[in-house]
């Protein structure tokens, strides 16, 4: 494991930062090359397979897993942005926060079946938010209170375009809500 810029503690986990990343009982650090993950595995959230315990109290690499430009964890999953634009999740999906088309937790990392590039991405507890290349949101996962911004409740299995949304540059998604910036606008949906 390489030397991080930052490390701090959580309620049952501790953090190193290379770039970013923690989820609510497990971490993760990605260096130039690599992904690795230690704590709670319940979900799949570590992704290192399915034989792996449960809990892993070390930093372990991800097999097979190159790391991305951006990786980011939500409540018991993981969304990777790699350097192509595409996206790779694994742990969690029983709202369909994957973004895979079905509701099976992945405990080894899967490619979101999307037919754009991605820039940005966000993850709430369980939804996320993501930018393509041209500036158009997207979201999908648990949707209960509306907070994927499709004009209703039911879950998105995949990515889907927001419509009537004008085109955003960072993006964040906190709990159960999500936050995107247009120009010098912060707008919520909750």
């Amino acid at each position: 494991l390489k030397a991080g810029i930052k490390i701090c503690a959580g309620s049952s986990h501790v953090m190193l930062l290379t770039r970013e990343g923690a989820g609510s009982h497990f971490s993760l650090a990605m260096s130039a090359d690599h992904v690795y993950s230690w704590g709670d595995n319940i979900f799949g959230q570590l992704g290192q397979g399915f034989d792996a315990p449960k809990v892993i109290s070390v930093p372990r690499e991800i097999q097979g897993l190159k790391a991305g430009i951006k990786i980011c964890a939500g409540s018991d999953r993981v969304m990777l942005l790699t350097r192509e634009g595409h996206l790779i999740a694994w742990g969690d999906n029983r709202d369909g926060q994957l973004g895979v088309g079905d509701t099976i937790n992945h405990c080894v990392p899967v490619t979101v079946k999307c037919e754009v590039s991605f820039t940005d991405i966000s993850v709430g507890n369980h939804h996320n938010l993501g930018v393509s290349s041209t500036g158009q949101l997207y979201s999908w996962g648990w949707n209960e209170d509306g907070q994927l911004g499709l004009g209703d409740c039911n879950n998105r299995y995949v990515t889907t375009v927001v419509p009537k949304c004008p085109v955003f540059d960072p993006i964040q998604s906190v709990g159960y809500s999500s936050f995107g910036l247009h120009g010098t606008t912060l707008s919520q949906s909750v």
